[in-house]
């Protein structure tokens, strides 16, 4: 990865480029960085240059590492190794089998459970639950933080053992509010990433407008940023105008700043369906008709939101 594809500020990509060498060499490399500071991004383009961009990259928030199933989890296990092991599982490690295991927010990890990451990270060794057998993880491990690990270790959340062995291979991203450089490229990324995935061709915000956005409303970081973007996306308003919309509807909550882009998402389109609801309240037909969407996705849509009348 060309690191002034990460950043235009010549300090950080010196940082991204020694990291991508520690990365190749040992294996492992952890990313902190305060929430939305792009350390999701770097690590899925640290990734592709390492391993290429078809190989695997499993993702696991440390929080959902299920303190009573670690083991099968993580590692996997072989069919019948316990009451409901009807099929053998690979395991997260597994998954990620020449690739990369990234396990995000290392914090959020139960301190008992970070022992046995600790093991994995140091000998690459697993052993899937109900198997006799060690396997040898031919992979790389990236970690995320949203504090330094000194920081973390002082407060109690990280294992004094696992700090030792992770310290040395750190990379620590900047706020978005002080990479002043990087602001219209990334508006410009982040525009393009919600025109996809909201299927719309295009959308034009004036230029003063976008300018004094990220002068002087810049949220701070890159998931506040992207929410911005899609709610003037999907309300078809000026960025200046997002707040006041907001404010306008009634019943209508902002769209999450701290959440994944699935999150995001599913947001908008219960937002939309709200919306649709408002305009056809008593015809469902033809508030699938609005919608562009089959009677039945309309019904299955209004289940999974908990959407019915009452929530024009």
């Amino acid at each position: 990865m060309d690191a002034q594809v990460f950043s235009k500020h010549v300090a950080l990509q010196k940082a991204v480029e020694s990291a991508l060498v520690s990365l190749r060499h040992h294996g492992l490399l952890v990313i902190s960085g305060p929430t939305g500071s792009g350390k999701t991004f770097l690590a899925h383009q640290l990734h592709a240059k390492v391993h290429g961009p078809n190989s695997p990259l499993i993702s696991q928030h440390g929080a959902g590492l299920d303190e009573h199933r670690f083991e099968s989890q993580v590692f996997g296990h072989v069919k019948g190794a316990f009451t409901g092991a009807t099929q053998a599982y690979p395991g997260l490690v597994g998954m990620a089998e020449r690739g990369t295991l990234c396990i995000e927010e290392l914090e959020a990890t139960p301190l008992e459970q970070q022992a046995k990451l600790l093991r994995l990270l140091q000998e690459k060794t697993y052993r899937r639950v109900g198997d006799l057998n060690e396997r040898v993880f031919s992979g790389t491990f990236i970690l995320t933080t949203r504090e330094g690990l000194t920081d973390l270790l002082k407060g109690g959340r990280i294992r004094e053992d696992l700090y030792y062995r992770i310290q040395h291979s750190t990379l620590t991203l900047w706020p978005l509010r002080d990479r002043t450089l990087d602001h219209g490229w990334l508006f410009d990324a982040l525009k393009r990433e919600v025109l996809v995935q909201l299927n719309i061709p295009h959308a034009d915000f004036k230029q003063p407008d976008v300018d004094a956005v990220l002068k002087t409303s810049l949220p701070g970081n890159l998931h506040s940023l992207r929410s911005l973007i899609m709610q003037a996306v999907v309300k078809g308003c000026p960025l200046s105008e997002v707040p006041k919309q907001n404010s306008k509807e009634l019943g209508m909550e902002p769209l999450p700043d701290c959440g994944s882009l699935k999150e995001d998402l599913a947001q908008c389109e219960r937002h939309l369906i709200q919306r649709a609801l408002r305009r056809n309240p008593f015809s469902r037909d033809q508030l699938a008709k609005a919608l562009g969407i089959s009677r039945r996705s309309l019904m299955y849509k209004l289940k999974e939101h908990q959407l019915s009348e009452r929530d024009r």
